[in-house]
């Protein structure tokens, strides 16, 4: 070894001279040894890739399964609804089961009363889905005839002058073919899900009285209407009454009657004058 250091001149090197040393050495050990280069080289190289890889899918492991759980849902935490399921019924005689709605304002007013600081820290925000509706456009809603401009612009002279909608009585009036295609509605409100920041990339601006933004990039979506034109929507019937009979049970009850009755001022009519009213 000491005769080494002294045919090498080692300890009389600086660090480049040195290093230069060790290089050169090194580059022709390379080329007499390749297969163990390689083989030493990829090992090394496998092991800092795949720490780095882990280290990574560590600290973003959280973000990656909340983006794949927002694949199916969106950019929410959580969706809030009652227990109960509703039988609904689509206008083909359809059965189905949707999910009871809640009473946002109901909730929003017992925590504001109740509990402010949980409320702003809640975050919510209401959503409404209805599902199984029967789309028309106005063309095809029996309002004029299709193929009659003049007819068209007689019917649209009749719009509300506030909003430039239809007449409420127009709708009742329209009449739905069975073999038309099922939609979904979605119900939101904009202005909320902007203020508590619902989704990273939200991109839908509040819309006006009569405004829907149809999501499904095709010809046939909204019963084929365009931009502009008036669409007409029906959804099956589906029953409450057996959650308003229960919610009246137990306010006699449990509550001898204190509670505000889900249809206010029904005990004072007869029972045909609340179906009129109805």
């Amino acid at each position: 070894m000491d005769q080494f250091l002294q045919n090498e001149q080692m300890e009389t090197q600086n660090i480049s001279q040195a290093m230069q040393f060790f290089l050169q050495h090194s580059y022709k050990d390379v080329f007499r040894r390749k297969f163990h280069f390689l083989l030493a080289f990829c090992s090394v190289f496998l092991v800092v890739v795949s720490t780095l890889v882990i280290n990574q899918i560590i600290s973003k492991g959280s973000i990656i399964f909340l983006k794949i759980a927002e694949g199916n849902h969106g950019e929410i935490d959580a969706v809030i609804t009652p227990s109960a399921d509703i039988v609904a019924e689509s206008l083909d005689g359809i059965k189905y089961d949707m999910p009871a709605l809640m009473n946002y304002t109901a909730v929003h007013q017992y925590y504001e009363e109740n509990d402010p600081y949980r409320l702003d820290r809640l975050l919510l925000s209401p959503r409404k889905v209805f599902t199984g509706l029967k789309v028309l456009r106005e063309s095809r809603s029996g309002m004029y005839n299709e193929t009659s401009l003049l007819q068209a612009e007689k019917w649209r002279s009749t719009f509300t002058k506030k909003n430039n909608l239809p007449m409420r009585s127009d709708t009742y009036h329209v009449g739905f073919d069975l073999n038309l295609d099922d939609n979904t509605l979605v119900v939101f409100k904009t202005q909320r899900e902007q203020e508590i920041q619902l989704g990273r990339e939200y991109n839908y601006d509040p819309m006006g009285i009569g405004e829907c933004k149809v999501v499904k990039d095709d010809e046939s979506a909204a019963g084929g209407a365009k931009e502009g034109q008036i669409i007409f929507m029906k959804q099956g019937p589906f029953n409450l009454m057996p959650f308003v009979d229960q919610y009246e049970n137990e306010n006699l009850k449990k509550h001898a009657g204190r509670k505000k009755p889900i249809l206010k001022g029904k005990k004072d009519i007869d029972q045909k004058m609340l179906i009129k009213r109805e």
